[in-house]
């Protein structure tokens, strides 16, 4: 009969409530695994709940609990979740008092002990009436007339933790609403609901009651459909194998000092290597190998961690209590009683007291950071303003049909972005016009050997916090190493410019999807990407750009604001106010024209790219370093710590690489010049009232970003 039912519903999950079932465990009924909770074989058959489950999530089980005969629960991995169902069994009206409000208890002590990163889901019969009146985040617009003496444990229950009910969020018929009818009394009432997470409540898309599923109840079957977040496991280490080395242990003095030695063991121990692979492969086994003993390593994405005042003093307290209660349960003696009243007492007392001290620590923490460090400050504010979403795994395809499963998913988010990063252009177009226009070639130089100092001055520039490539290195583990770190990439360096090659992992990219903040969740469209790349491919990078912004600085157009020293956004608003107000004064009109080049960056043809800084006066072993980054360049994209295949990226900057901006500087400057050479635009005449020299004005870029200027249309 239940399998019927299951399959006949197409239900994943059946929670069953008065099963009158004996004992506790798991059992089998046909072809259905289940766990049931129920009285003693010693006593008469009564109460008892139980979960019934499919086989695809019995296989996803991770634990259990069979509290008493009228609460268990079980946590099933659903997707990319661990979901906590409760099945419960609520006592009466008819039961006394105390036995109602232990029940309450009980099931609240029971949901509260869940990791916050679980999410809560209880059913059963809790025999209780909550009425119509609407309550935000509790109850919902379309409950039923009537309440009673379990009605306001209930509401309570659902606010102290985050619940809401979910039949009264659905506009249904009343054969469609009510749970139980009374033949004797011919009265319908609504007994058995469905309480969900809060943060599930966006993916409950119905609750259904439907009448003579079965006749082995008075109660109704009650049907709750919810969108699953995913398809696949993700689960923390068991799933992904992801790990990462606790770097900020490196802030501490004698954790530091430790790594250096480390260091300086293997330095003098290790041979340096021959190729540019042999040599990068050493360096980021010695670092890794040295930062993880001293520091440790930790789950990647390991979450769910408790609030600050749970600690061990309140869970020392909630194990008396439950111990006193177990005593009071046995006796029934009015001393026990008290006893169990006190631990209640002394729990909430404690509680309190943690949670105070707690929210001391945060404002202590909030006030040094606003004064030594916005950055962190705003990012505990955001943490504290909404919790961390998940990203939803399920994603559309071209068609707009859902795909959950690991590899399609994988799959589409390849397709997308491959497609996004490998844009064609008119190649032939882009380069026939270098050099015929404005540019003045320039001969390039021989370049000298990296030294400590550039490398020095590029690891300082970088930010800490900053997640690391696939290498897995982060800048932390480069600043605490010291002179024995740098003098090892100064000569990975120099042997990276003398082959003009660079480690394969300095060419790929980790993509990760980050939501946008509007449009369809489940559409790829609506994320930007975020590329992850070597940290040490940074360092090096920057010394490059370095070198190549020393060539051209002075070549690049002043109209130009973007990433340049002492300019900013500020400036050129400032110029186009001046201008503006320059020929309003003299009642003349002006243009101004914004543009803006879309995925300018992508769209960069890289064979234009190498021959405009050729043209700028950049070429031999530092063209080579350059141009190094971009052979053969792929990357990979990541979804909830889920990695998909490499794809090539033939066209474009790259992106998040620190050489990028400058080098579309340069190649900017280069197509305006050419542009202006052959268009001829006049622009806006401006003058200086002291020296009165007279120039045009045509246009003011800010990076990609650009202002059209004219004095007439």
């Amino acid at each position: 009969m239940i399998a019927d039912v299951m399959n006949e519903k197409k239900l994943d999950v059946l929670a069953l409530s008065e099963t009158k079932l004996k004992g506790v465990g798991e059992f089998r009924w046909g072809e259905i695994n289940g766990i049931k909770s129920g009285v003693s074989e010693r006593v008469r058959a009564k109460e008892g709940v139980a979960v019934m489950l499919k086989d695809q999530l019995w296989k996803e089980k991770r634990e259990y609990e069979c509290v008493n005969s009228r609460i268990m629960w079980i946590k099933v991995k659903v997707g990319c979740e661990k979901w906590v169902i409760i099945s419960v069994y609520a006592p009466g009206e008819e039961r006394n008092v105390e036995e109602r409000e232990r029940f309450w208890e009980m099931l609240s002590e029971c949901i509260g002990a869940f990791e916050p990163s679980e999410r809560v889901i209880v059913v059963g019969d809790l025999n209780a009436k909550v009425g119509e009146t609407f309550r935000e985040g509790v109850v919902g617009k379309f409950g039923v007339p009537g309440v009673n003496d379990n009605g306001s444990p209930l509401i309570e229950l659902c606010i102290e933790r985050g619940l809401v009910i979910g039949n009264t969020y659905f506009k249904k018929k009343r054969i469609n609403k009510y749970t139980r009818y009374d033949v004797g009394r011919n009265d319908s009432s609504l007994l058995d609901y469905v309480l969900v997470d809060k943060r599930l409540l966006s993916r409950l898309q119905d609750v259904h009651v439907y009448r003579g599923a079965t006749d082995i109840s008075d109660h109704f079957l009650v049907v709750a459909t919810l969108r699953v977040k995913g398809r696949w496991d993700t689960r923390r280490i068991e799933a992904s194998g992801k790990r990462e080395v606790k770097v900020y242990k490196l802030k501490e003095e004698a954790v530091r000092v430790r790594y250096k030695q480390l260091l300086e063991d293997r330095w003098a121990n290790e041979s340096i290597g021959n190729g540019v692979e042999e040599v990068w492969g050493r360096f980021k086994n010695v670092v890794l190998e040295c930062s993880a003993e001293v520091c440790g390593y930790r789950k990647v994405g390991a979450g769910g961690k408790r609030s600050d005042w749970w600690n061990d003093d309140v869970k020392r307290v909630v194990r008396e209590k439950k111990l006193a209660y177990e005593k009071f349960l046995q006796s029934r003696s009015d001393a026990r009683r008290e006893e169990y009243m006190e631990k209640k007492r002394e729990v909430k007392r404690v509680v309190k007291q943690c949670k105070k001290r707690a929210n001391e620590r945060v404002g202590e923490m909030l006030s040094t950071n606003f004064v030594e460090n916005k950055k962190k400050f705003w990012s505990e504010i955001n943490k504290l303003r909404k919790p961390r979403e998940q990203m939803d795994l399920s994603v559309k395809n071209r068609r707009g049909e859902l795909l959950n499963g690991e590899l399609e998913v994988l799959g589409r988010w390849r397709e997308y972005f491959e497609e996004l990063l490998n844009v064609d252009e008119d190649r032939e177009a882009v380069i026939s016009c270098i050099g015929q226009g404005g540019i003045t070639s320039c001969r390039s130089e021989e370049e000298p050997v990296v030294s400590v100092g550039e490398v020095r001055e590029a690891v300082g520039k970088m930010k800490g916090g900053k997640a690391a490539g696939i290498d897995g290195i982060k800048i932390e583990m480069l600043k605490a190493g010291g002179d024995i770190v740098l003098e090892w990439l100064v000569q990975l360096f120099n042997k990276c410019m003398e082959e003009g090659k660079v480690p394969r992992d300095w060419q790929r990219a980790c993509i990760v999807p980050l939501y946008k903040g509007k449009g369809d969740k489940r559409e790829c469209k609506n994320y930007r990407g975020i590329s992850l790349l070597s940290i040490p491919g940074k360092v090096y990078g920057r010394v490059i750009i370095e070198r190549i912004k020393s060539k051209t600085e002075n070549r690049i157009a002043d109209e130009q604001g973007g990433f340049r020293k002492g300019r900013g956004c500020v400036d050129q608003v400032f110029t186009v106010k001046h201008i503006s107000e320059q020929y309003l004064d003299k009642a003349k009109e002006v243009f101004v024209a914004f543009m803006d080049l879309e995925k300018a960056y992508d769209r960069v043809d890289r064979g234009a790219m190498w021959q405009m800084l050729q043209v700028y006066g950049v070429g031999g072993r530092l063209l080579k370093a350059v141009k190094s980054f971009y052979e053969d360049s792929e990357a990979q994209v990541r979804v909830c710590r889920k990695e998909g295949n490499y794809f090539p990226v033939k066209v474009g900057l790259r992106q998040g690489c620190v050489m990028s901006p400058w080098l579309f500087n340069i190649f900017i400057d280069g197509v305006v010049r050419e542009v202006n050479a052959r268009v001829l635009a006049r622009g806006v005449e401006l003058k200086d009232k002291e020296s009165h020299i007279k120039w045009e004005l045509s246009q003011l870029l800010f990076a990609d970003d650009t202002v059209l200027l004219g004095d007439s249309e």
